[in-house]
């Protein structure tokens, strides 16, 4: 499964409300394996520009939006999302500060 189509699976159970425990094992899976799987940066930051409600979860967002980072996702629109979503999920401190200001940047520059 590509992931594309994993990231659709996730959202899909959000939207229908499934709760079965075995299928979003199945999905969560899914996506992980396409996300190790992917070496190409520009897929991943597609996934993640079109979950525009973030309808991924927290857990599996962030690994996106981290994996996207390290294989080198660098536009305007993914920097963005990236500095944003993370550091708003982080402590308070030092790293959520640097996170904030390279975000506050960033939106300076748009």
């Amino acid at each position: 499964m590509d992931i594309f189509a994993a990231a659709e699976d996730i959202k899909t159970l959000y939207r229908n409300g499934i709760t079965a425990e075995a299928r979003w094992d199945t999905a969560r899976k899914s996506f992980h394996d396409a996300l190790a799987n992917s070496t190409d940066p520009a897929p991943l930051e597609e996934v993640i520009l079109r979950d525009e409600n973030w309808e991924i979860s927290v857990d599996l967002r962030t690994a996106l939006l981290e994996r996207a980072k390290v294989l080198g996702a660098s536009s305007h629109a993914f920097l963005c999302e990236y500095y944003g979503f993370i550091g708003m999920h982080m402590d308070p401190g030092p790293e959520h500060d640097a996170m904030r200001a390279k975000l506050d940047e960033l939106m300076g520059d748009a």
